[in-house]
């Protein structure tokens, strides 16, 4: 606001600001940044984070001096110990396979992945524990990825980090609907439905926002079933719960179809 970053601002404050931002951070670090704004710099923007994370220590000190206070001991986490030697064979094993099953579609790759790993367990699974066996690939492979990709710049796909995955839309799919979109990348695919209503039909909403109704409604279907996962209880949605990346996916395009200012009240 006039050239001073601002705290915690009012809704009066933010209709007349360049530059909605919240960020989490740690003492050491940023966590999490979302914002919405009018052009601006990228200097005003870097200001805008460091200013964030300025303000996070304070709440940061208030909070450790509860602990303090109050606290109680943190549970001490012990991980398992590797039987000897079980590392050593699954690297040796994962070292044998070479890269070319990893460098692959993901439907091939997963194929490839569960019949090494029941190769692995025929080999290992008599000497040692199968949860340590699987443990034990699952590290190496992650290593070995990390490995390719900052050293020869390779994803498990062969793609170079520069390189997105072949992007295309079509619209009007569907044609007794107000609108439809289909939009694929890789093997992601989202279908869009659109449908109008009348002004009676808006969302009254009843929060801190001074917003009183929402026009824009999004039902975000995402089934589990849709990515190989299984529901922890169903429920009148299709697959179950609706999980936080439902509601944050449902949230951005909230956000892109507001104008500067209101990007929030979702």
């Amino acid at each position: 606001m006039d050239g001073q970053y601002v705290a915690n601002p009012t809704f009066s404050q933010l209709k007349e600001s360049l530059l909605d931002l919240v960020v989490a951070s740690t003492k050491g670090a940023l966590v999490m940044v979302e914002g919405g704004a009018r052009e601006v710099s990228e200097e005003l923007i870097l200001g805008a984070l460091t200013f964030g994370h300025e303000v996070n220590q304070q709440v940061i000190a208030l909070e450790e001096e509860v602990v303090a206070a109050e606290g109680k001991p943190k549970a001490v986490f012990v991980p398992a110990e590797m039987e000897e030697g079980v590392l050593e064979a699954v690297d040796k094993f994962v070292g044998e396979q070479g890269w070319e099953f990893l460098a692959r579609p993901k439907d091939e790759r997963e194929e490839a992945l569960t019949e090494r790993r029941q190769e692995l367990l025929e080999r290992l699974g008599d000497t040692y524990a199968q949860e340590q066996v699987l443990a034990a690939f699952a590290d190496a492979l992650k290593s070995q990825v990390r490995q390719k990709i900052l050293q020869e710049g390779l994803r498990p796909d062969d793609r170079p980090p520069g390189e997105i995955r072949p992007i295309s839309c079509e619209v009007g799919l569907l044609p007794r609907t107000h609108g439809s979109g289909l939009f694929t990348r890789g093997q992601t695919q989202v279908l869009t439905i659109a449908t109008l209503g009348s002004r009676r039909e808006e969302q009254r909403l009843d929060g801190l926002d001074p917003e009183e109704s929402k026009r824009f409604l999004h039902h975000y279907n995402f089934p589990p079933f849709s990515v190989g996962e299984v529901p922890l209880h169903h429920s009148s949605c299709l697959g179950g719960v609706v999980q936080q990346r439902q509601h944050v996916y449902g949230q951005r395009l909230w956000q892109l179809s507001c104008p500067y200012g209101r990007w929030r009240a979702y």
